[in-house]
């Protein structure tokens, strides 16, 4: 009701307009006036919190670019044990061929820092070896876990006799062990390319 008082007070004003010309001059004056007033409270909200989160996103992807630990939880919730996480930066790797198996040298770049200093041993968690003349994959054998040793592992993934080419290792995470402890895989994305003679 109050609507339609404002209408025929807007239209008593302005006579002489056209009734379709009144109408979309109502609805425009009309719909500024009821946004400034009501709207710009939440206006503010809504440009604030997204705002808000970008920064707060910002501050997180600062974080992110180093390693962390991540719980891993069963379909219930509970926690059966932790990863860690975004490691691609915290571990240099360099590999060769050596008669039928690539070595595999990990260098923790910081072996002081967690979890580096609590790993004894180390295993490659996932992996894949693949063929660049083709893209296939190629068939590989168990890797055997080392002992860590002043934060270096020296690895063997066992592959066979290869052709004479260009290969790709890619891991995707490593499983580090201690005695009486829940082994930890630490994940990130490592890459090399091998060439074979």
């Amino acid at each position: 009701m109050k609507d339609i008082d404002l209408l025929v007070q807007y239209a008593l004003k302005n006579e002489e307009k056209a009734p379709q010309e009144l109408n979309d001059d109502f609805i425009k004056e009309f719909s500024e006036r009821r946004v400034s007033r009501h709207m710009k409270p939440k206006f503010a909200a809504a440009v604030a919190v997204p705002l808000m989160l970008a920064i707060a996103g910002t501050g997180a992807y600062a974080v992110s670019k180093n390693g962390y630990f991540r719980d891993k939880t069963n379909v219930f919730g509970t926690v059966t044990g932790e990863t860690y996480e975004n490691a691609s930066e915290e571990i240099d790797i360099q590999a060769k061929y050596d008669s039928e198996a690539f070595d595999v040298k990990v260098v923790f770049k910081d072996p002081n820092a967690a979890p580096y200093k609590y790993e004894e041993t180390l295993d490659i968690g996932s992996f894949t070896v693949i063929a660049q003349e083709d893209g296939s994959e190629v068939v590989c054998g168990e890797v055997e876990p080392v002992a860590v040793n002043g934060g270096t592992a020296e690895l063997k993934i066992p592959v066979g006799e290869l052709k004479s080419g260009s290969y790709s290792i890619c891991i995707s995470s490593f499983i580090g062990g201690k005695k009486a402890e829940q082994p930890l895989e630490i994940k990130g994305n490592w890459s090399l390319g091998i060439d074979i003679p």
